[in-house]
């Protein structure tokens, strides 16, 4: 590999991942990742060698300027224009946005592979899993599915928010490599309500809790509302369950709570009173309006449109939806990709790998290097989320190469002094050249966000709340976003507001569920939503709570 034998004694010393990452800085980047790749046990050494080695280049020393740029460690360090367009098109536009979506050569293998089924790419946050799903589609519009024939290609993710700064990226890449985009980028919700068309549903999430309470206070029920409204979320609805056929058979294995027939059927009352309502009233959730369009399709009534689709953020998508969404795409090769990490799961309680049912056996990837996060971030919000715990397998694996920083954690006296001090942190940033809209504050619910808003009123500073589609490009000043808005973005500096808040909205729902698998569900939950949001920071993070 290269590496001097004084250097390879020391490498075979060293049991410590501390020591390890610390020790191999000296190497080149390549060498590096192979390194942690043996260094990890995920790879054999022929596989790693091979990897790291161009055998198309036979005598270095004779390869010209061409040959040189097609290697894999110039591809790590230059990008090479596909055209002189291109070039034109990066040297016009100089902002630093423009270079955040190439692709790393790690990662490049997976945009442009052909595969006969369904594909899924798993990876922590920073391993550039968005970024590989924009040059996927770009890939397959420009040698696959394209404009030219009439192709369509679908990039669906979990909100709103998301789609618009998957597409605006798409649009960058596009004209930058000269591609006529054929490339719908939408929200899943959003998009199951366009392929319904007149036949959509109503939905309103409010109206529907409102009418499950009100079920609940009829009559005195056996279990609690938030056992019912768990059991609807994880059983029912996860699995369309719509009679009590169905639900005395359905498999509930982890719910904790066990069920026995008599107790299926008095709990499936509730259920069956609820659907009569709906019914009735006129009433939808967003997983109805996924059902419904399944309906159709099996039905004929409405035809497949697009030829391929890539689904980022699929982790927080329900099984109903993500079937919903595939089934809108034509059967064919290089039809179907899927993007998640089951570790930044903040909306759903259960795997969904499981319920979807398609087939990903030998076509499941990982990507481990983390190119954004600094180590000392990634180690803070590795430690807030396993909490000592044994990590899963790929996070074991899971690293990240740029070292910088340890976060700054302080906790005040009371929230006063806590958000002066954070006015005070960003007013510092700025003026040391920080742009007001690489910084975001995160919170973890909207009403702390708004007694915030009114301080930086107050103290004249510039600030924007990433609600509903807006993205950090759309603002001027700092950003303010809520922790379940935040997912999929970065910001080279990243504050965590009230840290000691985030989760308190589960206690009382697990306590009385009366559950203890609910309760370890949830109580995850909470850890991925902070590391969720730790790990949107790039370059620094700050986290502030009050003492007490």
């Amino acid at each position: 590999m290269g590496i001097a034998k004084i250097h390879a004694g020391n490498l075979l010393t060293i049991d410590d991942d501390e020591r390890f990452v610390e020790y191999i800085e000296i190497f080149p980047e390549e060498l590096q990742e192979a390194l942690m790749d043996l260094y990890a046990g995920e790879k054999k050494f022929d596989v790693v060698y091979n990897e790291l080695k161009d055998n198309e280049i036979q005598d270095e020393n004779k390869i010209d300027i061409s040959q040189s740029l097609l290697q894999k460690d110039t591809k790590r360090r230059f990008y090479v224009t596909q055209s002189m367009e291109e070039l034109e098109y990066l040297m016009e536009n100089e902002s630093f946005d423009k270079w955040t979506i190439f692709l790393h050569p790690s990662q490049e293998k997976y945009a442009s592979i052909h595969v006969n089924g369904p594909m899924l790419v798993e990876g922590g946050p920073g391993t550039g899993k968005t970024v590989l799903g924009i040059h996927r589609a770009a890939f397959l519009s420009e040698n696959v599915y394209k404009a030219q024939d009439n192709k369509k290609i679908l990039f669906c993710t979990y909100s709103k928010k998301l789609a618009r700064y998957i597409s605006d990226n798409i649009d960058k890449l596009f004209t930058q490599r000269g591609i006529t985009n054929n490339v719908d980028v939408v929200g899943v919700d959003a998009f199951i309500a366009q392929q319904l068309g007149h036949n959509t549903l109503a939905v309103s999430m409010e109206k529907f809790n409102e009418l499950a309470k009100f079920i609940y206070s009829t009559q005195r029920w056996k279990y609690s509302f938030d056992f019912y409204m768990y059991e609807y979320f994880q059983i029912i609805e996860r699995y369309g369950i719509v009679s009590l056929e169905q639900y005395l058979k359905a498999d509930r294995t982890g719910m904790g709570v066990g069920l026995n027939e008599n107790n299926r059927k008095a709990v499936w009352e509730f259920f069956r009173r609820l659907y009569e309502e709906q019914r009735k009233r006129g009433i939808a959730t967003f997983v109805n309006r996924a059902e419904k369009l399944l309906y159709l399709i099996d039905k004929n009534e409405i035809s497949p449109t697009y030829d391929a689709v890539i689904i980022d953020e699929a982790q927080d998508l329900e099984p109903c939806k993500l079937r919903a969404v595939i089934s809108c795409v034509k059967s064919g090769s290089d039809s179907v990709m899927i993007l998640a990490d089951d570790n930044q799961r903040i909306f759903n309680l259960r795997s969904w790998k499981s319920d979807v049912g398609i087939n990903i056996v030998g076509r499941t990837h990982y990507l481990y290097l983390n190119y954004r996060t600094t180590k000392e971030i990634s180690d803070y919000a590795t430690a807030v989320l396993f909490k000592g715990e044994e990590k899963n397998e790929y996070m074991k694996s899971y690293k990240s190469i740029v070292k910088g920083n340890d976060p700054v954690v302080q906790g005040y006296k009371d929230e006063a002094r806590e958000r002066d001090a954070v006015v005070a942190t960003i007013a510092g940033l700025i003026q040391r050249g920080t742009e007001p809209n690489q910084i975001c504050v995160v919170f973890p619910n909207t009403n702390e966000l708004s007694k915030f808003e009114s301080v930086l009123d107050k103290h004249n500073v510039d600030h924007m709340f990433l609600k509903d589609d807006v993205i950090p490009q759309d603002s001027n000043g700092v950003c303010l976003c809520n922790v379940y808005g935040i997912k999929g973005l970065e910001f080279r500096v990243v504050i965590i507001f009230a840290a000691e808040k985030y989760g308190n909205w589960i206690t009382n729902k697990y306590e009385n569920i009366g559950d203890p698998e609910a309760k370890k569900k949830y109580l995850k939950q909470a850890d991925c939503a902070r590391f969720v949001a730790a790990t949107r920071a790039r370059d620094e993070l700050y986290v502030t709570y009050t003492e007490g």
